[in-house]
């Protein structure tokens, strides 16, 4: 398991911060900084950790290599504002940790909703079938 984390997540977080460094000598604004992470870095990284599951400690360390991009320094300001709305007062920065976990929920909504028609989904429907199958996933628990 550490072999396969290792060449899938730890490789694309090196190739992330050597894409950063060469971005960080041309003083980009803070929007500028939300660019250039939204198009070129958030993204290498989204398919990874969609089809893998991975530590927390690495989104630890996305946040890390994010917040040393855009400030080189300590923050001048708490990363919840900087993940904000833009109408809040934020910088509108993509959080890597939320966009995984939408993700994955996205996976378990298109899971739903093929009722078990598309060719992907018969892997996980088996792990699912001693405890209800799709039954389990269209339940409303609230």
């Amino acid at each position: 398991m550490r072999e396969l984390i290792s060449k899938n997540l730890e490789q694309k977080l090196i190739k992330m911060k050597s894409l950063l460094n060469l971005w960080y000598p041309r003083n980009l604004t803070l929007h500028g900084c939300t660019t250039i992470l939204k198009s070129l870095t958030i993204s290498k990284l989204v398919y990874n950790t969609s089809v893998l599951t991975f530590p927390t400690k690495f989104s630890a360390m996305v946040k890390q290599a994010i917040a040393q991009f855009v400030w080189n320094k300590k923050a001048k300001i708490k990363y919840r504002t900087m993940i904000g709305l833009k109408e809040q007062g934020g910088l509108d920065m993509p959080d890597f940790q939320i966009i995984n976990e939408v993700l994955k929920v996205v996976w378990v909504r298109r899971l739903s909703d093929s009722n078990g028609t598309a060719s992907w989904s018969h892997i996980p429907l088996s792990y699912l079938k001693p405890v209800g199958g799709l039954f389990l996933l269209q339940c409303n628990l609230t």
